[in-house]
């Protein structure tokens, strides 16, 4: 397989253009509950890249596919994010760095990836080098990232450092709640069971407010006001410690300033939640490994 420093998987090389040199190392790691693996790395004057991939487990790939692309169409906005948060992989490394030799690179560096499913019909096919190159990707879905690093050609490279951030997921809890603004929201408690732990927890509303972005936003008499609702509350017994819960707004609407529209304000301030519980992966490592 030909890998070129400027030029992405599928594209042409110029005329003239050298691929870089392979370099089997066969390198792998975990992280976030899946095994990547490193098969080659490719040198170049200007410095490394390589292929980062993580074989997926075929069944939730498929679930997934289905629910996303086959079924893309008919899915709500709400119901495809619910999707994607319920994906049990991460599309491509969050990469935040590299350290060369223990140098951190500062500048230059960059990544690009996918998903790859062996039955989509509308795959590009660039990854195929990639899959003839290494056998266990033959028929596999896997999340797929390439990484290109500047590197002094002077510098005897002896170790790479893959510096990644960490990956937050999330679970839908799956209650939905109307409050009205103002006064009558106070003290409502809306109660919700965890989604991991099965432990029942409450929302317990301090106040609802509705904020009109018009003065935030604009001081234009023409711009059309919208309002957004602003909800204190506490969660008794509170969430594991990382954990934060995202509620899900109905969403602000125009609204003119005659008494009938205004009159729609308590409507539009109404919440719509909780959507999801956002939990850390278990802390991310920064892998590294010895390549010569």
């Amino acid at each position: 397989m030909d890998v070129y420093w400027k030029i992405c998987p599928g594209q042409e090389a110029p005329a003239g253009e050298k691929p870089g040199r392979p370099l089997r190392v066969d390198w792998s790691f975990s992280y976030d509950g899946l095994e990547y693996r490193i098969p080659l790395i490719y040198l170049f004057d200007q410095g490394i890249v390589f292929d980062v991939v993580a074989v997926l487990e075929n069944g939730a790939a498929r679930v997934f596919y289905d629910r996303c692309h086959d079924e893309g169409e008919t899915l709500s906005e709400e119901e495809r994010e619910v999707a994607w948060a319920q994906l049990p992989f991460i599309e491509a490394l969050p990469l935040k760095g590299f350290l060369i030799n223990g140098q951190k690179i500062e500048n230059g560096w960059r990544g690009q990836g996918r998903f790859y499913f062996p039955w989509d019909p509308h795959d590009g096919g660039e990854l195929q080098p990639l899959i003839g190159e290494n056998g266990f990707l033959k028929d596999a879905c896997f999340a797929w990232t390439r990484c290109h690093v500047p590197v002094s050609s002077l510098l005897a490279l002896k170790t790479l450092t893959v510096c990644l951030h960490e990956t937050r997921r999330s679970f839908p809890v799956g209650a939905r709640f109307f409050l009205p603004v103002g006064k009558m929201a106070e003290d409502r408690k809306i109660e919700f069971i965890h989604p991991v732990t099965g432990n029942a927890h409450r929302l317990i509303v301090d106040a609802l407010e509705c904020v009109d972005l018009h003065q935030i936003l604009s001081s234009s008499p023409d711009f059309a006001r919208r309002y957004c609702p602003c909800l204190r509350y506490m969660i008794d017994p509170p969430l594991p410690d990382a954990e934060k819960l995202e509620i899900r707004q109905v969403g602000s609407r125009t609204a003119s300033s005659s008494s009938d529209d205004a009159v729609a304000v308590g409507w539009i301030g109404m919440a719509d939640g909780p959507v999801a519980i956002f939990r850390p992966p278990g802390g991310a490592v920064s892998p590294s490994g010895r390549l010569f």
